[in-house]
Formats: C-alpha cells, structure tokens, sequence
C-alpha cells in the first residue's frame, strides 16, 4: 500500500517504468496527510509496517509518537536501518541510528528487543546481535562501552518464536572486516555477522 498524492505516485512510477497495477493506492493531498493517515492505518491494524519514502524522518515522528493518536507501546521506541548488501548473504539491521542519541542501559534493552523482533518479522528465527563500540576497551568515559550488563540482560529478552537472541558485545567497529573488506569470524556462534 502507498500513501501519498497520487499525482507523485503516477509520476514515480512513469519515470522508472514501474507497474502499479497490483499496488492499492491511498490518496492525500500533501506529506503531513501522509504520514497521518499511514500512521492511523497502522493503528487501525490494516498495515502491519511503516516504511518511510521521501519524507523528512521527523515528519513521520511526529504522528508517530502522538500521545493520543500515535504508535506508542510499552518499550522504548528506537530506529533499524535495514541494509541489502550485494555481497552480503543476510540482511544487516542496524540500530539505533536516529532516535536515541544517548540511550540509558534500559532504552538499550528496548532497542536491542525492538531489533530482534523486527529480525524475527523478517524471517529470521533467532537473530545475532553484536552490540558495537567504537573502541575496545570497556572506558566509562565512552558511554558505548559498558555494555557488559546490557549483554547480559539481553539474554532474559524472549523471542516471539524461538528464545533469546544471540548476543556479542561489546565489539569494536573495526574487528567486522578483513582486510579485502569480508566479514571476519568473531565468535564461531555468531560467526560475524549481524543478522
């Protein structure tokens, strides 16, 4: 489903040849309405995801979080960049990017169990998750890295499908690629990858 003017919509699809034949389509008048209706479509239950097109992010947000009308639950709300890498056999979620800029070890929890849920609604069965720093030292003057509480506290989040996830942390950035630019094996369970 898209929810946009639909005069856009038909232009986007004629510039790159794109059938919208089997695509329902939402027409509003402007982007603010957009965002609106897709988030009351999501409320009502008739989508079960937002995706963003080419909005600003905090124009999404903010019916997103709207204390009466919003998407809010009980967790922290956080963000998850979905990558497609072409020589990468898995789809990397990374998070949290956007949202929470200074996460508390408990909004961390959230994102971790935020991210291992959308994993799972992707299809995978019990996600990896390396929890990333960019030192590798434990410093308490970089927030990032005293996580070892956090690693352990993860292990308690309980999947909808199938136990808890797998957990690495903290890892520094670099540690991820070899020198030719592959993922290298940091744990033989995680094998070093993301998801």
């Amino acid at each position: 489903m898209l929810v946009a003017p639909r005069a856009k919509i038909k232009a986007t699809s004629e510039e790159n040849n794109l059938s919208l034949d089997s695509i329902e389509i939402v027409g509003v008048p402007h982007s603010h309405a957009a965002t609106e209706k897709a988030v009351a479509l999501a409320r009502s239950g008739k989508v079960k995801m937002l995706m963003k097109g080419k909005i600003h992010t905090e124009e999404l947000l903010a019916p997103v979080v709207d204390t009466q009308t919003g998407l809010r639950t009980e967790r922290r709300m956080s963000h998850v960049f979905a990558l497609d890498v072409p020589t990468h056999p898995k789809t990397l979620l990374i998070s949290d990017a956007a949202i929470n800029i200074f996460p508390d070890l408990e909004c961390k929890r959230c994102i971790v169990h935020n991210a291992t849920d959308l994993g799972q609604a992707l299809g995978v069965a019990r996600p990896k998750v390396a929890l990333l720093s960019v030192v590798k030292t434990v410093t308490p003057n970089i927030p990032s890295t005293p996580i070892r509480t956090l690693n352990a506290g993860t292990s308690r989040v309980r999947s909808r499908t199938s136990g808890a996830p797998l957990c690495s942390g903290h890892i520094h950035v670099l540690k991820f690629r070899d020198s030719t630019g592959k993922l290298t094996c940091i744990n033989p369970r995680r094998g070093g990858s993301a998801l």
